[in-house]
């Protein structure tokens, strides 16, 4: 899907990102975040600003909290 990300903040020591970006409709956010939801790496999602324009255009802000193991690197 058409999805602009805007801003990403990591923090490894809580396993979580917030992600912020804009897409042309909610149809197409909604089609990023399922797609986000079936990684292995991710344990869930949670969406949690959404601004919709007049025209369908969508800007949000989401957590993705991740499986800590995925900072782990094998040596």
């Amino acid at each position: 899907p058409k999805v602009w990300l805007t801003k990403v903040e990591l923090n490894s020591e809580k396993a979580e990102a917030l992600v912020s970006g804009k897409t042309a409709d909610f149809k197409t956010l909604d089609q990023q975040l399922f797609i986000f939801q079936e990684q292995a790496q991710i344990q869930s999602v949670d969406l949690t600003n959404l601004l919709i324009g007049k025209k369908g255009e969508t800007e949000f802000s989401f957590y993705l909290y991740l499986k800590p193991q995925i900072f782990h690197f094998n040596e």
